[in-house]
């Protein structure tokens, strides 16, 4: 300091140049007309220090934010690198002092909130003691902000404590600050420090167990804090029943950020089909088999259980004969014994071909059984050769009765033919035969 009690009174003198004037404020710049109550950083603050040099965050201010009037309520250490300009800080016009941004910062939320005293100090190690005052309780924590570990002060005004006992009683336990003194100070070199056991009143239970880290009841015996049955020195879960395990992975449910109780790969949250696995789908349809109603691989509408020919469509059965085309080893649409892939003349039996020609009749343009190239449909003398008709009478001569005769086309005009001359002459010949018959008859 180098500002005279004369100075300190006035506005000058001292490095500074600025006498008793303040050289530097932070925390709340409404109350210096810089800001607005949203700009409030600290809050009933207290224990405001430098950090040595040579210390994690060296050269910077510590202090311990009680939070009283925040919302929500809760107390902070945090920790600012000051603006300093020489022996002034910088400050620009019409704007607050400096950092925007607080260095570090640690708290735990409404856990902890102690609305007067208490404290903080940076250690040689990097950590940081806290003294969460009007709880009377000590941590320290490292720069990550892990509680290393934590102890509660069995002192009140009106004595010791008993382990188990509530901390507010009489006046409650509090402490304004505590303080470390390294193993190192020159005050403790030539001191033994030996520890003497615990400072409240207590009763051991269990001697045959080192409880001193999981008693919070003070009777001597490792704590069971979630009552699963596991007591806390060992327990995987701390808050959760290390037995349930739905899934079986080892990883307490309370504590497991995976869980798969079907053990498919996919978390319950997201599973699909609880209890099956929801990568099997063997018909592709998006429906894990545990929870399809109809497993169909080859999408033709039948399920698999009932599915008479695997991998292909069974409603496609083009010849009708209740086998799938794609297991029928003899697909024939025509039923005519032969396979369509083979078959001449699809829709019609390929075996009909009566005029021998290898073209089945059903798709045959000519069917002429007598070789003659005049199709049977038109064929006026059946299998016989319908160009043949030596007496070019426009009969045939297989279907000519009088080709054998000689008879002339005139002749054959003007003469009577055979089968009349048979018509008139027949009854003559039965009369005459009667007649005979008669005649006999009556000489007898």
């Amino acid at each position: 300091h180098s500002t005279t009690t004369e100075e300190a009174a006035g506005h000058s003198g001292g490095n500074s140049g600025m006498g008793g004037d303040f050289l530097y404020r932070y925390g709340n710049p409404q109350s210096y007309d810089r800001g607005t109550v949203e700009d409030k950083v600290f809050f009933s603050q207290h224990d405001v220090k430098w950090i040595n040099e040579g210390y994690l965050d060296g050269g910077k201010l510590m202090i311990f934010n009680n939070g009283n009037g925040r919302d929500p309520l809760y107390s902070s250490v945090d920790v600012i690198e000051t603006p300093i300009n020489g022996s002034t800080y910088f400050l620009d016009e019409g704007k607050p002092y400096g950092p925007d941004n607080l260095s570090w910062t640690w708290n735990i939320g409404e856990e902890m909130y102690s609305h007067s005293i208490s404290g903080s100090s940076r250690l040689s190690n990097g950590n940081t003691l806290v003294t969460f005052g009007v709880q009377g309780t000590f941590l320290e924590v490292d720069y990550f902000g892990n509680v290393l570990w934590k102890y509660v002060s069995p002192i009140s005004n009106i004595g010791l404590i008993n382990q188990g006992d509530s901390i507010f009683q009489g006046n409650g336990n509090k402490v304004f600050k505590a303080t470390r003194i390294d193993i190192n100070h020159p005050s403790l070199i030539d001191k033994i420090i030996k520890p003497k056991g615990y400072i409240e009143n207590w009763s051991d239970n269990c001697p045959e167990q080192n409880s001193m880290l999981y008693d919070s009841d003070g009777d001597g015996c490792i704590d069971d804090s979630d009552g699963d049955g596991v007591i806390d020195s060992v327990d995987i879960c701390d808050g959760h029943d290390d037995s349930v395990d739905i899934d079986n992975d080892s990883v307490p449910d309370g504590c497991d950020p995976f869980l798969d109780n079907d053990n498919d790969g996919i978390e319950n949250y997201h599973d699909e089909c609880y209890g099956f696995d929801d990568n099997e789908d063997l018909d592709n349809d998006s429906i894990p088999d545990g929870c399809d109603d109809i497993i169909d691989s080859d999408n033709d509408l039948v399920s698999d259980l009932l599915d008479g020919c695997d991998g292909y469509d069974d409603l496609i059965d083009v010849d009708n004969d209740s086998i799938p085309d794609g297991c029928d080893q003899l697909i024939d649409s025509d039923n005519d014994g032969i396979p369509d892939s083979s078959d001449l003349c699809a829709g019609y039996d390929d075996l009909i071909d009566i005029d021998n020609d290898n073209i089945p009749d059903k798709c045959d343009l000519l069917v002429e059984s007598n070789q003659e190239d005049i199709s049977d449909l038109n064929d006026t003398c059946g299998v016989r050769d319908d160009d043949i008709d030596t007496d070019n009478d426009t009969i045939l001569d297989y279907c000519d009765d009088l080709i054998a005769t000689g008879v002339t086309d005139n002749q054959r005009q003007e003469s009577v033919p055979f089968d009349r001359i048979i018509i008139f002459v027949m009854p003559i010949v039965i009369w005459i035969f009667i007649m005979i018959v008669k005649r006999k008859s009556s000489h007898n």
